[in-house]
């Protein structure tokens, strides 16, 4: 039977059910994968993030200093592949954080930056695609987004912490259509 490896951050728990599968993580200044019987398999130092997701080519995609998206390649431990969100794009001189990563098709990659209060797609060039303005009640570069991702019928879910609330934007014009 082929292992999963999962992608998550923070806190995890091994199903019964899913007890041959691993786990990616960061805790302690680690990145790590871990065994269902607990035992780590690869652990690599990193700082805290709030993203991460494993590739189909077997890499990491994460978070640096919670505003570089990097590309990690696991055998090596090393960054291949990164976007200065704290520069590029406009966004030069700007507060920006990044709490939130998704790899799309083609090869793109959607980042949630907070200050700048908005979501954007980029190209690995790091040429920008798709800018959705977020709606914010309480802007602050801290808190703006948590959580983000991009929805299968293209809309955006966007946790907001500094408003309380989930928005849904529209992936074309970036309306809010629903929000708790």
């Amino acid at each position: 039977m082929r292992s999963t490896l999962l992608a998550i951050a923070g806190l995890f728990t091994i199903l019964p059910a899913a007890a041959d599968h691993q786990v990616l993580l960061q805790g302690e200044n680690k990145l790590a994968i871990v065994n269902a019987d607990g035992t780590v398999s690869w652990e690599m130092k990193w700082g805290g993030i709030h993203d991460l997701h494993l590739l189909e080519n077997g890499n990491i995609l994460t978070v640096q200093m919670m505003r570089r998206v990097v590309e990690i390649d696991r055998d090596t431990k090393k960054v291949v592949w990164s976007y200065d969100a704290g520069k590029e794009n406009g966004n030069d001189g700007q507060r920006v954080e990044v709490h939130a990563i998704q790899p799309l098709p083609e090869n793109h990659v959607m980042i949630a930056e907070s200050g700048p209060g908005r979501i954007i797609e980029i190209d690995r060039d790091g040429t920008l695609l798709k800018e959705v303005k977020l709606h914010l009640d309480h802007p602050d570069p801290h808190r703006d987004t948590r959580l983000a991702r991009k929805l299968d019928n293209g809309n955006y879910l966007v946790c907001h912490e500094g408003d309380g609330v989930v928005r849904e934007y529209s992936g074309n014009g970036g309306a809010v259509v629903w929000e708790f």
